[in-house]
């Protein structure tokens, strides 16, 4: 289709009416791709704004400590053999701090004849947080004798004659004499659930027990230590079953 126009050059001009058609689809058709990628935008915008809710969070700090472990051994009470006494027995009622005082020591060390007896009380007092059994070990000095004990070729020792009896309450822990205690295990004494300042008492016993034995032993003397070991437990408590 084509338009006639009169001009006053005379001349005819003829415009043709597709480039305006074209350019109408052109505009109508980004018009249509601005609308989709504003609602494109749109639809994202709501998409993030769906995720960016309130939100809240805690911190719980944590501490771990590690249990400990840690005993004193105290003396209350000493009995001995005194046959200037009335009774023929002296007793000695004290609370000796048996760690801390280094200089006391567990009997009395002068004047060990035969058939004299000493039995201290002993009491472990738990200083920890930990369970624990507890045993005692003893050892001899070095150049007492070997571990404590005669050989078969030498004459006994004064640790052969001293017979050492661990008790608790009722209960007889252990009695062997001290050389052999020094050259064997430790024995085994009780245990302790873990509680703070918990405390339990147990007696040693020292006794000359040959009362035939010669004048070879006047003048002997035998150093040793009693060693108090406490052992975390690796097991939990029996229990009945029940629960509180």
């Amino acid at each position: 289709m084509q338009t006639v126009c009169v001009c006053p050059s005379g001349k005819n001009n003829v415009r043709p009416l597709m480039r305006y058609g074209g350019d109408m689809q052109k505009k109508r058709t980004l018009t249509i791709l601005a609308s989709v990628l504003f609602v494109v935008a749109l639809l994202a915008s709501l998409a993030v704004a769906t995720y960016a809710l309130f939100s809240d969070s805690t911190r719980i700090g944590n501490r771990l400590e590690a249990g400990t472990l840690q005993i004193e051994l105290w003396r209350t009470n000493l009995t001995y053999t005194d046959y200037a006494a009335e009774g023929g027995v002296s007793s000695v009622e004290d609370d000796v701090n048996l760690v801390e005082d280094g200089e006391e020591q567990v009997f009395r060390t002068e004047n060990f004849f035969p058939g004299m007896k000493q039995t201290a009380t002993l009491e472990i007092r738990n200083k920890g947080s930990l369970p624990f059994t507890y045993n005692l070990a003893f050892t001899i000095a070095e150049g007492e004798g070997e571990e404590g004990t005669a050989a078969a070729d030498e004459e006994p020792t004064l640790a052969d004659y001293i017979l050492v009896t661990v008790t608790q309450g009722e209960t007889e822990c252990g009695s062997k004499t001290l050389a052999e205690l020094a050259a064997g295990e430790a024995i085994e004494v009780g245990s302790m659930e873990g509680t703070e300042n918990e405390v339990q008492s147990f007696d040693v016993t020292i006794e000359f027990v040959d009362e035939e034995a010669d004048n070879s032993m006047q003048g002997a003397s035998v150093e040793f230590d009693i060693l108090v070991t406490a052992t975390q437990n690796t097991s939990a408590p029996e229990t009945d079953g029940t629960t509180e």
